[in-house]
């Protein structure tokens, strides 16, 4: 990855605005080392005090990740962000805790560059929760396959260096929520709560003793907030975020992101980045119809994508063909039911 793509990443991982991040890049690229900020500015075709507003404005969202900016002087931020940053996109070990090193149980998911079309939903559910608190991934409909999950992971594993008290991942549908966040406690923390307490008492015990930073609770296709998710939830603390996924629309109280189908164009993106190139264009058309047989819902494309790429001489029309012919055969048990 060249160094500017690399700074336009970070960029999106702290959610810098479109000013923002023009200024941050313009400023950190290498060819403007030793260039002075009046003369980054006329690049930027901005004023010298505009430039430095922006870049304060950058400082402050890196400062979540690099404390250490929060105690410089202006000249002093540029040099440290530089070499948090340098150190970061060379593989250095020794600027902040490493990705293994922040507590977490983060189930896996796709990589990063075959997560696509969902762009803007993790900008906003970034900025939602820096400002809530308390934000649900809501399928449009109550549909499943839009990705709930899949954005919730993505998400967390992006922003995993904002959460340095960790990510705890809980299924809503698992064993009971209040024993999961107990088991994550004393595997990743060692922390024992007293066995001679309720279990709301051994809850509040680990919430008291949880490791410092900010802590991202992960709560996964809950179906009833008040008895999978409330009664489990940390003192109200601004360093505790958390983060639900559901088919159902709760209370509006509750800041929500509505998820929905992917559009075309992002559809056949993620497509591409399972099946080569190539076989895609061989059948341009056929791959359009298959993304909207599949109703651009991303779970089922990454399912046919997978199964092409393990096929490589099954041509996109047979595909189609038995797409089509299993609808109908379903179809037809279900008429008779």
């Amino acid at each position: 990855m060249q160094w500017a793509d690399f700074l336009r990443k970070e960029a999106a991982t702290h959610s810098l605005s479109p000013e923002q991040t023009e200024a941050f890049v313009e400023r950190l690229k290498t060819e403007n080392l030793d260039m002075s900020e009046v003369k980054v500015a006329g690049k930027l075709n901005i004023s010298a005090a505009a430039l430095k507003k922006r870049m304060t404005e950058v400082y402050d969202k890196f400062a979540q990740s690099y404390p250490e900016l929060a105690n410089s002087e202006s000249r002093g931020k540029l040099e440290k962000l530089r070499a948090c940053l340098t150190a970061k996109y060379n593989g250095g070990q020794d600027v902040r805790p490493t990705i293994k090193e922040i507590h977490q149980n983060i189930p896996p998911g796709v990589p990063f560059e075959k997560f696509v079309g969902r762009e803007a939903e993790l900008q906003n559910l970034h900025s939602s929760l820096q400002t809530s608190g308390q934000v649900a991934i809501v399928a449009v409909a109550g549909m499943g396959g839009v990705g709930k999950t899949e954005l919730a992971t993505q998400y967390a594993k992006q922003h995993l260096q904002n959460y340095q008290g960790g990510v705890c991942w809980l299924s809503a549908q698992g064993i009971d929520v209040g024993i999961q966040i107990l088991r994550f406690a004393e595997l990743k923390f060692k922390l024992i709560a007293p066995d001679d307490r309720e279990l709301a008492g051994r809850l509040e015990y680990c919430w008291q003793n949880w490791q410092p930073g900010e802590v991202l609770l992960v709560f996964d296709d809950v179906t009833d907030y008040k008895k999978q998710v409330q009664r489990y939830l940390p003192p109200e603390s601004p360093r505790f975020k958390v983060l639900l996924t559901t088919r159902q629309e709760f209370d509006r109280t509750l800041p929500q992101l509505p998820l929905s189908v992917l559009k075309p164009l992002a559809a056949m993106k993620l497509l591409k980045s399972l099946v080569d190139r190539e076989r895609l264009k061989s059948e341009p058309w056929v791959a359009r119809r298959i993304c909207q047989f599949l109703g651009y819902l991303p779970l089922a494309l990454e399912l046919v994508g997978r199964h092409l790429d393990t096929m490589p001489d099954l041509s996109l029309e047979t595909l189609l063909k038995r797409l089509e012919k299993k609808r109908l055969e379903h179809e037809a048990v279900a008429s008779q039911g």
